[in-house]
């Protein structure tokens, strides 16, 4: 990820927004807001890692708790706005439904 958190700003993801006009073509395929760029490895301090790219549509608040602070331009959804449920941005777990490959299962009804 991009340590440089500017470049990942609400801000930064609103300008790129309005450069890519909505572009479906790059939002990553998958649940996740990110590409995976090739296999995983550890770092030198033992952490697993794997390169990833990430969504041009997804920022992060630092200025927001941890678990609050995920921002989607595309969606204007924020992990720390109330929209009526609950999302996972902060985790870079899609919310636009874009290209996810999940299949919603209909719940079974019980019956007493």
């Amino acid at each position: 990820m991009d340590t440089d958190y500017s470049v990942r700003s609400v801000e930064a993801a609103t300008a790129r927004a309005a450069e890519l006009k909505g572009s479906l073509d790059v939002i990553p395929k998958g649940v996740y807001c990110y590409r995976p760029l090739g296999p995983g490895h550890e770092d030198a301090e033992g952490n697993f890692r794997y390169p990833i790219e990430l969504c041009p549509y997804w920022a992060m608040d630092p200025s927001k708790p941890h678990q609050e602070n995920g921002y989607c331009a595309f969606t204007k959804l924020a992990d720390w706005e109330d929209n009526g449920g609950i999302t996972h941005l902060w985790d870079q777990v899609k919310e636009c439904g874009i290209d996810d490959d999940f299949v919603e299962e209909e719940e079974e009804e019980v019956s007493a």
